[in-house]
């Protein structure tokens, strides 16, 4: 079917066919609210290049438009009328834009929208909501207005919105309420930036203004890529769960602040004035993590201001900040001296200061050696603070001692804890095995210092030899002796020692 000019609307859905629509500019799809959802097959809905098409739904049927929608960069689709997309990744074909105008929007999928759409809400006060726990892409997210936007989803939750899988850069300043969480990806940036004039406006002098945020969503939030900016008052308080999930994700806090309140002589709320102080605040309940391995696991543009009762938890990576660190709260970090970067670490461009905090450091990796110096901070720090490492090693069998200089320099930088006691380190230089036999046992040792090194053993027949067929000789790294069991039916058995 070929929907061209102004006021085609499709009744009968169910005539639609199998192959589809092709909607033209000015074109209206969709149905109305009587018919019987089940009767909308067409494959596809595609908006022709240029073209701007209306989409009708069906009111609060379930699966009103369950087609997949297909246009390039330059179509763009309406909807205006409250309608329910059901299908899986509908708009995964959809390279334009969707403007949701003056209705509501309801996904019925658990995998729906699309990350190759921008989604614009119109001033006229659209919104959309899941209907279930689903997962929903949104290439791109702009528009909105502060009475407007996403909200909670309708039957069971939380719902998930992707967010920015299309690289652009794009401001929303609507609304996100309800059980969702918020996972930005892509490139660009993602800026929320809305604010509620709640009463008492007003709009001659500015003043009498009371405010508050359009982001009140209560689900976690995840910066995987990209930047995800925040702007006065919005601000991430009913998120319980905030993660930097790579050396690209950044959460932009320049423009966060907080909402100063005026007073009268009676002490009587008279207005509220919007304060920039470009913090980003943990508040007591809530957690930062990130996720690196050796590198980069997100950065924080402004100061981070972590609260009693907050928790930062780390991932063998760089969590760097351009201002300030402030922490009255649980920090934890690690160490795993096989990793290039062999522990967790906070870089700062402003001072660090941990009065109150209480700061975990454990040990993932290998025993630590005497002389491993571990950098968990850029400088030294400041303020009282509760500190624990590890204080043996798996086995028990090693006592470390330290050396922390995270305040001060001493014989490693200020920020940075030492290891006056622990492992020997490991000799690299080949040695000799030494083999002794009693009775039908075998008896191998090697030098204490190379306790570290993989013992390795081939058996073959008499007339093969020395092969490649190399097998690691469970326990031998931590040990420097080893028993065998002489067995007259093996030909021949060869044993090796090889680091790492």
């Amino acid at each position: 079917i070929v929907a061209a000019g102004a006021g085609f609307l499709l009744g009968n859905v169910g005539s639609a066919g199998s192959g589809g629509i092709i909607a033209s500019n000015g074109a209206t799809v969709g149905l109305n609210n009587a018919n019987n959802p089940a009767s909308f097959i067409p494959n596809t809905i595609t908006t022709v290049d240029n073209a701007t098409v209306t989409l009708r739904g069906g009111g609060n049927q379930a699966n009103a438009l369950n087609s997949q929608f297909v246009g390039s960069a330059t179509a763009t689709n309406i909807l205006t009328q409250s309608c329910s997309i059901g299908g899986v990744s509908t708009f995964a074909n959809f390279f334009g834009t969707v403007i949701i105008s003056n209705t509501s929007a309801r996904w019925f999928n658990a995998n729906g929208g699309g990350d190759n759409t921008t989604f614009d809400f119109s001033p006229q006060g659209g919104g959309m909501f899941s209907r279930d726990a689903n997962n929903i892409h949104l290439g791109a997210l702009q528009g909105g207005m502060p009475t407007a936007g996403i909200g909670n989803p309708s039957v069971s939750f939380p719902a998930t919105y992707t967010i920015g899988g299309k690289g652009l850069s794009t401001t929303f300043s609507g609304v996100i309420n309800g059980s969702n969480n918020i996972v930005k990806i892509g490139a660009g940036s993602l800026t929320l930036n809305g604010m509620v004039i709640t009463t008492n406006t007003d709009s001659a002098t500015y003043t009498n203004y009371l405010y508050a945020p359009t982001i009140a969503y209560l689900g976690n939030t995840t910066v995987s890529n990209g930047t995800l900016a925040l702007v006065v008052p919005n601000s991430l308080t009913n998120s319980p769960i905030i993660t930097l999930a790579g050396s690209t994700a950044v959460l932009d806090a320049t423009k966060m602040g907080y909402i100063s309140n005026q007073l009268d002589d009676t002490f009587t709320l008279t207005n509220q004035v919007l304060v920039t102080n470009g913090v980003f605040e943990l508040y007591a309940g809530q957690t930062l993590r990130t996720f690196a391995v050796s590198g980069l696991a997100g950065s924080v543009l402004g100061s981070v201001v972590q609260d009693a009762g907050s928790t930062l938890t780390m991932d063998i990576g760089t969590l760097a900040v351009s201002g300030a660190f402030t922490s009255a709260g649980a920090i934890s970090m690690e160490l795993n001296n096989t990793n290039a970067q062999n522990s967790d670490r906070i870089t700062a461009g402003g001072a660090i200061n941990l009065n109150g905090a209480s700061l975990v450091v454990s040990n993932t990796g290998a025993d630590l050696v005497t002389g491993d110096v571990f950098t968990l901070f850029n400088k030294g720090v400041t303020g009282a603070f509760a500190l624990s490492l590890p204080a043996q090693n798996a086995a028990a069998t090693i006592t470390y001692v330290y050396q922390t200089n995270l305040v001060t320099a001493g014989s490693s930088p200020a920020g940075t804890i030492k290891v006056l006691a622990g492992a020997s380190a490991v000799n690299t230089t080949p040695t000799n095995i030494t083999s002794s036999v009693s009775g039908n046992t075998l008896t191998l040792t090697w030098p204490t210092d190379h306790i570290g090194w993989r013992l390795q053993a081939q058996t073959n027949t008499l007339d093969v030899g020395l092969r490649s067929n190399w097998v690691d000789v469970a326990g031998s790294t931590s040990v420097n002796t080893m028993n065998f069991t002489v067995n007259p039916a093996n030909g021949t058995v060869f044993y090796r020692m090889v680091y790492p």
